[in-house]
């Protein structure tokens, strides 16, 4: 295998490896805010039944599942592309109403 291989192969590693960190680290920042919620239902001696068990658990997954989506450099790339295209409507919008709006001038 050419020298070149190893290097693709190496970088890409290193980017999953960063973004496994990056996914562990906001993971273990939100586990912390759940465990001062759980510590506040038992302050107030609120009881967890299997409807809040259920609707924790859904809401975990789908956090779970936006960090993926949006750690991955597809989904970045389609949201830059989105913003672009966005931008170059309005561009277009500003130049075919030619007309500016400046408040206060007559």
């Amino acid at each position: 295998m050419p020298v070149g291989i190893f290097n693709i192969i190496e970088k890409r590693v290193l980017e999953e490896i960063s973004s496994v960190s990056q996914l562990k680290q906001s993971t273990f920042d939100i586990d912390r805010v759940h465990t001062f919620q759980f510590q506040l239902f038992e302050k107030f001696d609120l009881k967890i039944n299997k409807n809040v068990c259920v609707f924790l658990a859904e809401r975990d997954n789908r956090r779970i599942f936006t960090s993926r989506k949006r750690s991955l450099a597809s989904s970045f790339e389609a949201r830059r592309a989105k913003q672009i295209k966005k931008t170059k409507e309005i561009e277009l919008f500003k130049q075919q109403e030619s007309i500016s709006y400046d408040p206060g001038a007559f």
